[in-house]
């Protein structure tokens, strides 16, 4: 059809036809590989939706049956275990899961009155996806310490990028970031979470960089109250030994 209606020299059309030959050659060879990677992405996201549900499905049936399965458990290990490892077993897990609770139940709380206030900040402000830089804010304050500057850098670059003509308007979303803060280290979280996790800022910082170097996110989340855990076990262990070594009762 070109060489019919269009006046165009051989040798140029030889060079069209030649790269429209190459790039479906190309594509063709590619294709597979193509979706090969999209039948894998659907695969792995189908696999973490199903492993969310069956996750809150049985989290609900154990929450049902928590009694029943405690008990149970109760009784395995006073069974199996000697008398007194079984007592200092379930004052492990009983305090495992008071520094758990305490830690998770509290962050929440601090984290969902830290992204309602970016909110309504963000909004005054007028900043493009107020909700969205909210829940970005408001999810990474769950990690103590660096939580706030690993949230804050995509919500100033999000709002840089679509207010490009307003570059100043990022600058103050920073500076409120920066004051929001400053009011939950300060005032908000030690409210909320008082010495709940029982250990100083020096041990926060150590356990989110070694559970974030070892587990990635996940570790920075968790990394927290699993110190405080081991920390507290350790500490009891070690003030048991003294005392028994020095007769201090």
């Amino acid at each position: 059809m070109l060489k019919e209606n269009i006046p165009i020299d051989e040798n140029i059309t030889s060079e069209i036809f030649g790269y429209i030959e190459g790039f479906i050659r190309g594509f063709i060879e590619q294709f597979p590989k193509y979706v090969k990677k999209i039948l894998s992405s659907t695969l792995n996201i189908a696999t973490i939706l199903l492993n969310v549900v069956l996750g809150i499905v049985i989290s609900i049936y154990i929450l049902f049956d928590k009694e029943i399965i405690g008990e149970r458990s109760r009784k395995i290990v006073y069974a199996i275990l000697p008398k007194k490892a079984s007592e200092n077993l379930i004052q492990f897990c009983k305090e495992s899961n008071y520094t758990f609770e305490k830690f998770f139940v509290g962050k929440i709380i601090d984290s969902t009155i830290i992204g309602i206030i970016f909110f309504v900040g963000a909004t005054l402000l007028k900043a493009p996806f107020a909700m969205l830089l909210s829940i970005i804010i408001g999810v990474t304050n769950m990690i103590p310490f660096f939580g706030p500057f690993i949230g804050a850098v995509p919500v100033i670059f999000i709002t840089l990028m679509f207010d490009i003509t307003n570059p100043l308007k990022s600058v103050w979303i920073g500076i409120f970031i920066l004051l929001l803060q400053q009011f939950d280290g300060n005032i908000l979280g030690p409210k909320i979470l008082g010495d709940s996790i029982g250990i100083k800022p020096i041990g926060i910082i150590f356990s989110i960089i070694v559970g974030g170097a070892i587990f990635g996110p996940p570790g920075m989340f968790f990394g927290v109250p699993i110190f405080a855990v081991i920390f507290s076990a350790f500490n009891n262990f070690i003030d048991k030994r003294y005392n028994k070594k020095y007769g201090v009762d």
